[in-house]
């Protein structure tokens, strides 16, 4: 193939064999230049520029996610605004309400309120002159009471003896419900129990009679202490946080989940609402720094080991195995497991194939695309630097590659 090009080129453009083979070297030399620096640039920018390929700018709260959405950076423990906040609501609901102690003026009124009234119906029952339907309609005219019209039928149809008796246990049941604690909240609950009020005595007709009175004539005596029942709430949610954290590669939204809240918040901490210009800037400065290392590589061999840069194959192979540790380096970072992955081993093969020279030079650029690509992490590109520099110190020649 090569010799085919070489030939072509030399008849196409009148070229001597020594210059169309230089051509070709130049071109295939650039040619698998490019193809490294863009192959490590998507191996670095792969979690920032892929995980969130599609775009997520448009997402709201309520929104559906259109696919899994994961981190593409590690997101250390951070206070959530939005989760705290719905923790301290759930602590301020979960305290009670904090009541005055009952009023004894309150329950005071009621009862001289409902001896007011047994006189006055007392008084109606007795009127000589009142015919029944006037009776009945003075009845319904007290204002405090709620009588329907069979209890005033039952009213007036008592005896004098069974009327006493009633307005005795009318009074008693009042003026002792009345010293409890009744609130808005539970005086539903307090009139339901007003039939366990009434003595065994009375008939079912004279009970209903009675629980009928009584039921108008309950009020709320205790009123909400709202200023110390908003501290004692104030009190349960001052030192409420709750924390979250995220690791690279982990899932924040699956596929067609809803986008709370929390889950907004995460996606905005991540960057992964930022404009589609932030992932083209990601890649620019990881394609600029695989340049750089490109280039820094470059001149190092050309200075120390200036042979090896003539020799394109060896070349080509020694860059495979670095892009291959890189790629493996990847992999660790998406599954968690980078702290584990041995990439001291491309110092291994640099220095048993190539030199300790090589290796050197081939472990600096590979820490600091790792450690750009750990979210520009100095703490591993430290432990890939040290670790591989180590390698080489130990390993000393290409001998002792079989140790």
């Amino acid at each position: 193939m090569v010799d085919w090009l070489s030939r072509l080129l030399q008849r196409s453009f009148r070229l001597q064999p020594m210059q169309s083979r230089n051509i070709l070297h130049w071109i295939g030399t650039i040619t698998a230049t490019a193809s490294f620096v863009i192959i490590a640039t998507l191996l670095v920018v792969y979690d920032s520029v892929f995980l969130s390929f599609n775009n997520l700018t448009t997402l709201h709260v309520g929104d559906t996610a259109p696919q899994d959405v994961r981190a593409p950076i590690s997101l250390p423990s951070f206070v959530s605004k939005v989760l705290t906040e719905q923790r301290q609501q759930e602590m301020r609901r979960g305290v009670a309400d904090i009541y005055f102690p009952p009023d004894p003026a309150v329950s005071r009124q009621q009862s001289d309120l409902t001896r007011q009234i047994l006189d006055y119906i007392q008084n109606i029952r007795l009127d000589p002159y009142g015919t029944a339907q006037q009776k009945i309609a003075d009845l319904r005219a007290i204002s405090d009471l709620e009588l329907s019209d069979i209890t005033i039928v039952q009213i007036l149809g008592l005896d004098d003896k069974t009327w006493v008796d009633i307005t005795d246990q009318i009074t008693g049941i009042v003026e002792r419900v009345m010293r409890g604690e009744i609130r808005d909240s539970n005086i539903q609950s307090v009139i339901t129990q007003l039939p366990m009020q009434v003595g065994v005595r009375f008939t079912e007709d004279q009970a209903n009679v009675i629980v009928e009175v009584v039921k108008s004539l309950i009020r709320s005596n205790t009123l909400l202490d709202a200023a110390a029942t908003e501290q004692a709430r104030d009190n349960a949610a001052a030192n409420v946080t709750v924390r979250r954290s995220f690791e690279r590669g982990q899932i924040i939204l699956r596929s067609g989940e809803r986008v709370d809240d929390a889950a907004y918040e995460a996606l905005s901490l991540l960057g992964l609402l930022e404009p589609s210009n932030q992932r083209v800037q990601e890649f620019a400065r990881a394609f600029l720094i695989s340049i750089i290392v490109v280039v820094v590589t470059g001149l190092y061999l050309n200075r120390f080991k200036p042979d090896l840069l003539r020799t394109s194959r060896f070349m080509m192979l020694l860059a495979a195995l670095f892009l291959i540790t890189l790629l493996g380096a990847r992999l660790s970072i998406i599954y968690g497991q980078i702290y584990l992955y041995p990439t001291a081993a491309v110092a291994i093969l640099f220095t048993a194939l190539a030199g300790a020279e090589v290796s050197i030079i081939g472990v600096l650029g590979l820490a600091v695309l790792v450690g750009l690509m750990q979210n520009n992490s100095l703490e591993m590109a430290m432990l890939v630097g040290v670790g591989g520099f180590l390698e080489t110190l130990t390993l000393r020649r290409p001998q002792r590659l079989n140790g």
